[in-house]
């Protein structure tokens, strides 16, 4: 996401007056001082639409509402790479997904080309390219922050095979628990770690100062 400081966001509110045909951005949050701008989450929203094929007709303002929380994690979780211990990911990685999600939508898009659908959306694959690269970023600051912390012990590993795994399997197919716990292991880490993950978020929210701005009447509200 492009993010601008709160600083030109101050300037932007306070011109006194607009040339014609200009459009003025406004302000749409701020988190522990930092602007998140309408633009900010209109851009969120389509490239959310992109990512998973919805049409922009379909937009709710309850879309725009959620795109604008997204916002404000990304930005509660963009404090925390500050630590001496985290590496942001190297832009060869981002170049790796980027390639990959453009081939995966030429393999299943036959109708719009790559540069089309981009066009129909409003954005482009540098803005593309930003959002995964802020994806990649938050998936290594979770790995690093919460992964260590959780354990799967073998009884939930077990039971996880005996009622999910077994149960499903079609006629005559056997997989052995000891073929699928690592795979099992892993499912469940990730369920344990979107757990943490959302607690995490509630108290990085509760710990800081976060303030929306209403776009009907500019009231800003906690």
């Amino acid at each position: 996401m492009l993010y601008r400081s709160s600083i030109l966001a101050v300037l932007l509110l306070a011109l006194p007056t607009v040339r014609a045909g200009e459009i003025l951005d406004r302000l749409a949050a701020t988190v522990n001082g930092h602007a998140l701008l309408q633009s900010d989450v209109d851009e969120e929203v389509r490239y959310e639409f992109f990512a998973s094929k919805k049409p922009l007709q379909d937009l709710t303002p309850r879309d725009r509402t959620a795109a604008l929380d997204r916002l404000i994690d990304q930005e509660l979780l963009r404090e925390q790479m500050h630590s001496a211990d985290f590496t942001s990911v190297k832009r060869e990685e981002t170049d790796k997904a980027l390639e990959t999600l453009k081939a995966e939508y030429a393999n299943t898009n036959k109708d719009e080309s790559w540069t089309g659908a981009l066009a129909t959306y409003g954005i482009s694959e540098s803005i593309v390219r930003s959002h995964i690269e802020t994806e990649l970023n938050q998936l290594h600051l979770i790995e690093l922050r919460l992964r260590p912390s959780i354990q799967v012990d073998s009884e939930t590993v077990n039971a996880y095979y005996r009622e999910q795994v077994l149960p499903k399997l079609p006629p005559g197919q056997h997989t052995s628990l000891e073929e699928a716990a690592p795979t099992i292991r892993e499912i469940l880490l990730q369920q344990k770690m979107n757990e943490s993950l959302e607690s995490w978020l509630q108290a990085l929210r509760s710990q800081a100062q976060i303030q929306r701005v209403d776009a009907a009447t500019g009231v800003q509200t906690q």
